[in-house]
């Protein structure tokens, strides 16, 4: 080598390290595969992630405070009414959701002329209606989700195990149809069956 110009002689290191490189993958790979020749298959299969056909782009919720399971109830006047008290975070959907009651219920009931809450506010919650109860869904496999600040529809995806594609169906919307959204938007969580 001392005979080569410089230059020439630091490409031809260049060169043998990365083929020094190079072999030292092919054996790692090979290892790794039980040391069976790269071109034949052992016939064991290694599960994989299908592929997002494209990059989800990350919408975050901003906005207001978000909705919340926190906060206090007490008994009301009414029969079966009760009395919450608003906490950080709370919105009016979340806490109809939550008491399972209409939304629109509890603002007449407290005469809202607006979704807006305040900290501390004092809210009568309306016993629910005498029509029957839906089917109560397994353990862990709600059927429905509140989005609260900070939510994506990747992070929702993530949390329920399913894809955002899965979420997209359930909820009846196109590719993309889940960038952008609300607090206190509710969002259908696809059947395990079908995550």
């Amino acid at each position: 080598m001392a005979l080569l110009p410089p230059l020439r002689q630091a490409r031809l290191r260049a060169r043998l390290r990365a083929r020094a490189f190079l072999a030292t993958v092919a054996i790692l790979v090979a290892t790794a595969c039980g040391g069976t020749d790269l071109g034949t298959s052992t016939g064991t299969t290694v599960p994989t992630a299908a592929p997002y056909p494209s990059v989800p782009s990350a919408t975050v919720v901003t906005g207001s405070p978000t909705a919340s399971a926190t906060g206090t109830a007490a008994p009301g006047g009414a029969a079966g009414e009760q009395t919450y008290t608003v906490v950080a975070g709370d919105v009016l959907t979340s806490i109809a959701v939550k008491f399972d009651v209409p939304s629109a219920q509890i603002r007449t009931l407290n005469n809202l002329t607006s979704d807006a809450l305040s900290i501390g506010q004092k809210l009568r919650i309306p016993a629910k209606s005498a029509t029957p109860a839906p089917t109560p869904t397994p353990a862990g496999s709600a059927s429905t989700y509140v989005v609260k600040q900070g939510d994506t529809a990747l992070g929702i995806a993530l949390q329920y195990d399913t894809t955002v594609e899965a979420l997209e169906r359930a909820n009846g919307v196109a590719a993309g149809g889940l960038t952008n959204l609300q607090l206190g938007q509710v969002v259908k969580l696809p059947p395990p069956g079908q995550r």
